[in-house]
Order: structure tokens, then C-alpha cells, then sequence
């Protein structure tokens, strides 16, 4: 399958998926901001309910997409992540962030082709505890080819979004106190491979 054609399955796949979602999911993307509010002032708390809330709408669009256990290629992508996420990370799992970390802004895609610190040969180390663009980054092309690094920046593809997610995520941030992003491979060392 050529290039165009990927693209062609990936956008007819992308509607189609967008017309048969569960309305229960629609209507939890549509009013995620509701969803976290009731849970607590804590962002913390607030994530962790975001999380949640995205788990069942991906474990619904998980049927339509060739990412699966083993498939890495996302892995060597840039990471960005904020301060709430590196602490729900060190938090949950133990792991504490470099003490020398590289605060500086770098340019778009410094970090491409190279592995995530959290990607081992069993695949992601922390995934109950990925970061927030790990878990909403899903494609619907037919297969994986287009993901591998060295396509990746070439072949633009559909990918399912939900802006209203990426808004509480934002908001989440926000009321967190800290907005700037900055890649994982900066704030925390490899684990050992």
C-alpha cells in the first residue's frame, strides 16, 4: 500500500470511527471538563480521573488501530510532559527525576529517533503511569509502517483527537501552577536495558 492510499483508509477509518463510538463515550469527551470538576480541587486527583476517563474511550478506539504491545516506534518519538506528570510518575513508581536535569527550551524534534528512558525490552516500563501524550497518541492507519521514526515526520496521518480532553488536560496544568512542557529524555536517566 503506497503512501496516499495509508492515508486514504486512515481518514475513511477515522470517520468511521468518530460515527459508531458508544454514545456513553461521546458524551464522556463532550463533558470530560464536568467529570474532573466533580471529582476534586486536587490536580493531582484530576489527573488520575482524566486518566481514567481516557482509558475507556481508548480501550474503545484500541479496536481500530494497529498499536499494540510490542510496536515501539511512538517510543522514539519526542515525549513532552509537565511538572504534574513528572510527579504523578516519580510518585507512582519510585523513579525520581535527573537532579541535573537539562532545563533548556531545544528545538522541535531534537529528541526523534530517540528511545524513550522508560522503554525496555518488554515494552514501556511506567505505562499505568505514561504521560498524557503517550496515552491520547493513536493512529488509525491500516498498519505501522508510517509510524516507524523515519516516516513518521514525512507522512502526515489522521490521528483521533479529542479536543475537549486536550483542554481539561491543559486546565489540569494550569491549576497545577506549571504549563511548560519539556521532553522526557530531559527530565529522567534511561532505565537500564
Amino acid at each position: 500500500m503506497n503512501t496516499r492510499e495509508t492515508q486514504l483508509v486512515a481518514k475513511t477509518k477515522l470517520e468511521m470511527l468518530t460515527k459508531i463510538m458508544p454514545k456513553k463515550l461521546v458524551l464522556m469527551t463532550q463533558h470530560c471538563q464536568q467529570v474532573i470538576d466533580n471529582t476534586s480541587p486536587d490536580p493531582s486527583v484530576q489527573l488520575i480521573a482524566l486518566y481514567q476517563l481516557m482509558n475507556e474511550v481508548y480501550e474503545f478506539i484500541d479496536n481500530f488501530t494497529p498499536c499494540h504491545k510490542g510496536c515501539n516506534h511512538c517510543c522514539c518519538y519526542e515525549v513532552s510532559l509537565s511538572e504534574i506528570e513528572i510527579r504523578f510518575i516519580e510518585d507512582n513508581t519510585g523513579i525520581k527525576r535527573k537532579q541535573d536535569r537539562e532545563n533548556i527550551k531545544l528545538g522541535k524534534g531534537v529528541f526523534h529517533g530517540k528511545p524513550c528512558p522508560f522503554l525496555t525490552e518488554e515494552g514501556c516500563a511506567v505505562y499505568p503511569v505514561r504521560p498524557y501524550v503517550c496515552r491520547r497518541h493513536v493512529t488509525v492507519a491500516p498498519d505501522n509502517t508510517c509510524c516507524d521514526t523515519n516516516l513518521s515526520q514525512t507522512v502526515l496521518l489522521p490521528v483521533v483527537r479529542f479536543e475537549q480532553i486536550d483542554e481539561v488536560f491543559g486546565e489540569i496544568c494550569k491549576r497545577y501552577g506549571h504549563t511548560e512542557r519539556i521532553d522526557i529524555r530531559q527530565v529522567f536517566e534511561p532505565l537500564s536495558r
